[in-house]
This record gives C-alpha cells, structure tokens and sequence, in this order.
C-alpha cells in the first residue's frame, strides 16, 4: 500500500520532530517500523494490487440490506469496518465478499 517514495516522505515529515523532541524518539521509530512492515506485507504478495474499499452504501447495495443493516452487522461484528472519521467507514472489498460467502454457506446472517 505504501510505495518506498511515501516511507520515504513519512520519514522526512516525522524525523525533524522527533530531533525538535515534539515527538519521542520511540514513537519516531515504533512509526517507522509499522510502516514499513506494512509495505514489505503489501509487496510481498506480487499479484495482489492495492485493495478497494467500500461505503457503507456499496456495501449495503452488495449484501442487499439497508445501510444500518450495515451498521448492526458491524456493531455486533459480524462485518469490520474501518473508521476515517467521526462518519467515515470503510469496509475493505475482499472482507465483504469474504462474508458474502461464508452468509451462502450458513443461509445468511445470524
């Protein structure tokens, strides 16, 4: 998900404040780190491309219900959601699907 250039971006934007002492030399590193363990998780799988995400909408349109169907789904964590935001939530395409099939194969939501 991350390409070298934007690790490499992150690093010059948190270095300067962990020098300053805005922000501990730890978390500076603690940071880095889980970036670029994610990069090295995205890349290592060759054939897999950046993963869509959905709306609460899309996702509601997908599994035929209505978006606080969604909503409870995610409340009682039968669907995981990703928050940006007070009101933004995303739900990574391959988990929706991933649902989807496991609903066919039990004769829907519990």
């Amino acid at each position: 998900m991350y390409s070298r250039d934007q690790i490499e971006t992150f690093r010059t934007i948190l270095k300067p404040l962990c020098d300053t002492g805005t922000i501990p030399p730890e978390l500076f590193a603690v940071a880095l780190k889980a970036v670029k363990e994610h990069w090295q998780g995205e890349t290592s799988t060759v054939s897999r491309g950046p993963e869509r995400s959905l709306s609460r909408k899309e996702v509601a349109e997908r599994l035929g219900v209505s978006s606080r169907t969604v909503d409870r789904y995610r409340e009682h964590g039968l669907l995981k959601g990703y928050s940006y935001g007070p009101k933004i939530i995303r739900f990574l395409e391959s988990e929706i699907l991933a649902f989807q099939q496991g609903q066919n194969k039990e004769g829907g939501a519990q």
